[in-house]
């Protein structure tokens, strides 16, 4: 039992995935016809699509992620101009794509921010490849919104 989690669970989530008849897909329609493991296949390793429990188990994969990214990283503080309301992010995800944001509290300087940012994407990027997905480099890229109060009364 690891976690909580009775090894029967685990015995029968294996034999489920094992078992289960996936119908093929294409840009032509989804066959009525399944596929499925025989006696003798090359068993498919790792969570991959079609699998029948992948968005259970990527949920749970990934609030663990979000968690610790959220515990390590500076992000970004919003405050409402009524300063009644506050949320405080690290970025915007969907699935294991991720919008980062990093903010500069210490210095207020640019740098800073950058340096912030780095961090975070590193940390995604290291935390995505510990359970086994990649960065997709052609959507990789970064820019900085910066900008410097006039004075005491300015928002």
């Amino acid at each position: 039992m690891k976690n909580g989690l009775a090894d029967t669970v685990c015995r029968c989530r294996a034999e489920t995935a094992e078992r289960f008849e996936r119908p093929v897909k294409t840009a032509a329609g989804v066959s009525n016809r399944t596929y499925k493991y025989e006696d003798g296949d090359v068993k498919m390793e790792g969570e991959v699509q079609g699998k029948p429990d992948n968005m259970q188990l990527w949920t749970i994969t990934s609030s663990y992620l979000l968690n610790l990214h959220n515990r390590l990283c500076q992000g970004v503080t919003f405050v409402d101009p009524t300063k009644s309301l506050v949320s405080r992010r690290t970025g915007d995800t969907y699935v294991d794509d991720k919008d980062s944001l990093a903010s500069a509290p210490i210095t207020e300087t640019a740098e800073e921010g950058a340096e912030n940012i780095e961090k975070s994407a590193q940390l995604w990027s290291i935390l995505i490849s510990l359970v086994g997905q990649a960065f997709t480099f052609h959507k990789c890229f970064w820019q900085m919104l910066s900008w410097m109060p006039l004075g005491a009364d300015t928002i």
